[in-house]
């Protein structure tokens, strides 16, 4: 990847949709263990 400014957006983007994706998972784990 080219090193530009909007690199590190992308990575911080990239970084925060991986932490949501496990969030959800986890909730939906909890969901899953509660119900």
């Amino acid at each position: 990847m080219p090193k530009k400014g909007k690199s590190k957006i992308a990575l911080a983007a990239t970084r925060i949709i991986k932490a949501l994706a496990q969030l959800v998972k986890a909730i939906a784990d909890l969901i899953d263990v509660i119900g």
